[in-house]
């Protein structure tokens, strides 16, 4: 796994959920829901588990569900045209701290299996 890769990837969603709420670009809002359909969360219920002893990846892994869970409404309710709704979660307290969680998990989760 790529760290740095994962944080960028992660970072771009809310662009992506963005343009998707001014009507351009297209996700699958029951994929996206779902926090195995990334690459990082590939790796966190697959490669990744074998760090599951370490407080940082249970951390990582439940921000990122909270992510997913949040980012999958803020489709939906995109893609049903409620651009209002669809905003006051993207901009929301809930969705800003599941996005931070998951990148200073990250960042946590990187310095420990590096070693320190």
């Amino acid at each position: 796994m790529n760290f740095d890769d994962a944080i960028a990837a992660h970072g771009a969603w809310k662009t992506k959920l963005r343009t998707l709420i001014n009507g351009q670009g297209e996700v699958d809002a029951r994929a996206l829901g779902s926090d195995s359909a990334c690459a990082l969360g590939q790796w966190l219920h697959g490669e990744g588990a074998r760090h599951a002893t370490e407080p940082a990846f249970g951390a990582v892994k439940t921000a990122h569900q909270r992510f997913h869970q949040l980012a999958g409404e803020v489709a939906t309710k995109a893609k049903a045209g409620q651009k209002a709704a669809a905003v006051a979660i993207l901009d929301g307290p809930d969705y800003t701290k599941a996005s931070l969680a998951v990148v200073q998990g990250l960042m946590t989760l990187r310095k420990a299996v590096a070693g320190g």
